[in-house]
This record gives C-alpha cells, sequence and structure tokens, in this order.
C-alpha cells in the first residue's frame, strides 16, 4: 500500500510552525527586555559578577535604611529612622518587618541569627531567622556606648561601639561578653580575616587622624594581634576583607587604601574614588565602594583577579538619590552572591 505525501500542505505545515517559534521567540525576548532583572542562582554558584545584568532594581523598604545583611536566602535591611528591621525576598517582596526601636545600624549574620547594633538604645539584638518571636531579650553591657557596625568571626560577634571609643567581643552562642578593646576615639568599621579581627577607628575632623587596628580574634592564630596603623588622616570608615588584604574607605580623601594583609606591612596602594566613600562589600572578585556625595558606586579589581591589576576601577555607577541633603547618598552594600545592594539613606534600597 503507498502512502501519498502532499508535499504543498507540508511545506504550509513547516511555515505555520516556523512562524509560531519565531513569535514566541520574539515574545520571550520582549518580556526579558522588560522585565526586572531576577535572581540568577548559577551567579550564586560562581559568586561571580555578570555584566549582562545592568539595569537596577529599586525596592521600598522606608524610615532611613542603613545596615545590611544577606542571610543566605534573603535580605535584611535596618532603617535608622523607623526603628524597624525589614526582611527582603530577592525579588524585593517584603517577608517580615519587626520593630526595634530606637537606631539600628550595622547587622551581622551569624548562620542561623542577624545580629543588630542598635545606636539609638544602646543594645545589641539578636534575631532569630526562623522564628523572630525566639528571639531573646536585647542585650546591653557597661562599655557599649553607640553600637555601630558588627562582624562576625565564626565563633563570636564583634561590636565597634562609636562613643565608648571601645570594641566587643560577644559570644554568639549565649551574648556573653568575652573581652572588650579600648580603641583611639570612635570605631567605625570591622573585617575578619579568617584569623583576625580588624578595627578601624575613623578620628575626628579636629585633627585626631584614624587608625587601623588588629585584634586578636577566637583564633588562637592571629598573625598580626596588636598591630596598627596611624592613617595620618582622619575619617576612615569602613573596612572590608577581600581574601588578601584589607581594603578602608577614606571619607576625606576620596579614595580607598589597600593593607597588606600578607606581610603585615601597612598601605600598599591608594585607590581615587568618588566623592565621601564610606563602606565597602566583596563579591568574590571586585571590591564595590558607596561614594555618599557622588551618589554613586565604585567597581574595582580586588586582589588576585585574573582579569587586571589590584584596584584598578572596572566602573563607577549612579544611584539614585533617595534622600536628599548632606551625606544621604547610599550607605551601606551587601552582595547576595548574585548581585550588589544598596541602601540610599532614604526609603529604598537598589539592587544592581
Amino acid at each position: 500500500m503507498k502512502i501519498k505525501v502532499s508535499t504543498p500542505r507540508l511545506g504550509v505545515f513547516f511555515l505555520i510552525a516556523a512562524m509560531l517559534l519565531l513569535a514566541g521567540a520574539s515574545a520571550i525576548a520582549q518580556n526579558t527586555r522588560s522585565a526586572n532583572p531576577l535572581y540568577n542562582p548559577n551567579q550564586v554558584a560562581t559568586l561571580r559578577w555578570y555584566n549582562a545584568n545592568q539595569t537596577p532594581t529599586l525596592f521600598t523598604v522606608g524610615g532611613g535604611t542603613d545596615g545590611i545583611a544577606f542571610d543566605g536566602a534573603n535580605m535584611w535591611v535596618g532603617s535608622y529612622e523607623s526603628g524597624m528591621l525589614t526582611k527582603l525576598s530577592l525579588n524585593g517582596k517584603v517577608l517580615a518587618t519587626i520593630p526595634l526601636g530606637g537606631t539600628p545600624l550595622g547587622l551581622a549574620y551569624d548562620g542561623a541569627n542577624i545580629w543588630v547594633a542598635n545606636t539609638g538604645l544602646n543594645t545589641l539584638h539578636k534575631i532569630n531567622i526562623a522564628d523572630p518571636s525566639k528571639s531573646p531579650p536585647p542585650f546591653t553591657y557597661d562599655d557599649l556606648g553607640a553600637p555601630y557596625q558588627l562582624a562576625f568571626d565564626g565563633t563570636d560577634i564583634w561590636v565597634a561601639c562609636f562613643q565608648s571609643n571601645t570594641v566587643l567581643q560577644i559570644r554568639a552562642s549565649d551574648g556573653t561578653k568575652v573581652n572588650s578593646f579600648k580603641m583611639k576615639i570612635h570605631p567605625t568599621g570591622l573585617a575578619f580575616d579568617g584569623e583576625c579581627i580588624w578595627a578601624v577607628d575613623s578620628g575626628e575632623p579636629n585633627g585626631i587622624t584614624g587608625e587601623v587596628r588588629v585584634l586578636a580574634g577566637s583564633s588562637a592564630k592571629c598573625r598580626f594581634a596588636g598591630r596598627h596603623w596611624d592613617t595620618g588622616w582622619a575619617n576612615p570608615y569602613g573596612i572590608v576583607y577581600d581574601g588578601t588584604n584589607i581594603w578602608v574607605g577614606n571619607e576625606d580623601g576620596n579614595n580607598v587604601v589597600v593593607f597588606d594583609g600578607v606581610t603585615g606591612k601597612g598601605i600598599i596602594k591608594t585607590i581615587p574614588v568618588g566623592t565621601y566613600p564610606r563602606y565597602l562589600a566583596f563579591d568574590g572578585a571586585f571590591i564595590w565602594v558607596a561614594n555618599q556625595d557622588s551618589v554613586s558606586v565604585s567597581k574595582l579589581m580586588a586582589s588576585n583577579n585574573p582579569f587586571g591589576d589590584l584596584g584598578t576601577k572596572v566602573g563607577e555607577f549612579p544611584v539614585t538619590k533617595d534622600n536628599p541633603g548632606i551625606h544621604h547618598g547610599p550607605q551601606n552594600l551587601a552582595f547576595d552572591g548574585a548581585n550588589i545592594w544598596v541602601t540610599l539613606g532614604g526609603d529604598l534600597v537598589q539592587k544592581f
């Protein structure tokens, strides 16, 4: 038995199918172009920035956004005007709001809890991310004066206290104070390098220069414990470790300075950035700097980046000016494995 195939009809069928495929592809492309950038798990896995995603996304949080931390699944934002702690999904949906009161600023994540430095109340909050209702009462200490920024070293929470001129070492498991370190005048930032805690002291504009000091962390292996360097200028502020070296934002100099994290010999490079640089973040390959007065973020090559020399500026990107006034540009930054998040000091958080 022979089967007769009508070639013209078959050609029409393939033509229609091809037209449908092209229409579908066009619709997908159009939707992709118009949609907000989405969370990409492949970027998280590689811990690398992808230049293809260059459309910033704005999320409304409210209340003077400042401190920010990532818990491996969601972002947490502290708002210094409303006294609120907000939990955001990576698509920007508000998942929870927790009233703390006071002025929540620095945040840190210890693997199970978000810690909040509450400058206005002189308290330290430990928020259970699985069930905030099971969080313990806020901790207070006699030398917890204006807690400002936090760091976690795998065992303890470290607290930079702006007013009491101290850095506190707090046991994360139960909130017990382990130690207290006297600083020069106003500690503003902390970073952990795997062995040591590095603390930055801002000094004062009246002639008291800033300082970077190394404190022995929970590890007994801290190779630079006790070392300190006078910066020679006032207002060093944020600090971050990139796996090799320590980076410090210099507000008055409009630059970032790099301290040798291998030999401890001090400053090895000074890099111009935007105006009034404050806090920094590391994304696995690049350093990001929040420039408050130029209302921008700078992207710099980190140590051992295979694509360029340490400190090479990749770009400077404008951010939304959310809270007009002096020093009300970008405040703080965090990395979620795929994107950089920036708090803007007013109602908004911006994701790159």
